[in-house]
């Protein structure tokens, strides 16, 4: 069985490197290729700028490397929606501090994923008002 997990983090990336607090806002995000449970690969794509496609540009991002789950400790409703929609499943990562801890609870099931009540609604700490418009809210 093979996985590809991505995970929002800081520069540089890979697996010592901390995570990210909210999706739309990761300068990077750290790609784990998984083959039978055993790490295969681990790259690092750099986090398309908010304002070229916005806050769908890394859902775009994630599909084409072939992501199937994202673990992250906030995501917006438009982001979660769009992830789904790519087939991406998207799981709570909690108080997780690095990517290797978050890998860790996802190969061992320990993470739940979202539901579109727990997306961020925008327009918080991390998010400016441009981001609240575009992010927060899910179109039915």
């Amino acid at each position: 069985m093979t996985d590809c997990v991505a995970f929002p983090c800081l520069l540089p990336g890979g697996l010592k490197a901390p995570l990210f607090g909210h999706f739309g806002e990761s300068e990077a995000f750290t790609v784990v290729l998984l083959r039978d449970g055993a790490v295969a690969d681990v790259k690092v794509l750099a986090a398309p700028a908010h304002e070229h496609g916005g806050c769908m540009a890394p859902v775009r991002l994630l599909a084409e490397a072939g992501v199937t789950a994202l673990v992250t400790a906030g995501i917006g409703g438009r982001p979660l929606q769009g992830c789904t929609h790519q087939g991406i499943t998207a799981f709570q990562a909690g108080s997780l501090a690095t990517v290797e801890e978050a890998l860790h609870a996802w190969t061992n099931a320990q993470l739940a994923p979202f539901s579109p009540e727990m997306a961020c609604a925008g327009g918080g700490s991390a998010h400016g008002s441009a981001e609240s418009a575009c992010c927060g809210a899910i179109e039915n």
